[in-house]
């Protein structure tokens, strides 16, 4: 689940990086809260590391909201 707190209601443009072959450009759309919320899927290995970058832009350039990494357990 992706969710990008913004100063404007409408769409929000942003990119997801989980590394190779794991990216994705959307846009959320923010209501009236100004939280645009987006959930994006994919799959993983077990015990596979991902750190992923959510990024948006500003003035035509990209710019880093978040990032965070995690080891997948999965069963």
């Amino acid at each position: 689940m992706v969710a990008i707190t913004t100063d404007r209601k409408g769409q929000v443009p942003y990119e997801l990086v989980c590394g190779a072959g794991k990216a994705w450009k959307r846009q959320a759309r923010a209501p009236n809260n100004k939280i645009a919320a987006d959930k994006v899927s994919f799959a993983v290995k077990k015990g596979e590391q991902l750190t992923c970058v959510l990024r948006t832009w500003q003035d035509g350039k990209p710019k880093n909201l978040d990032a965070k990494s995690r080891r997948f357990r999965c069963r």
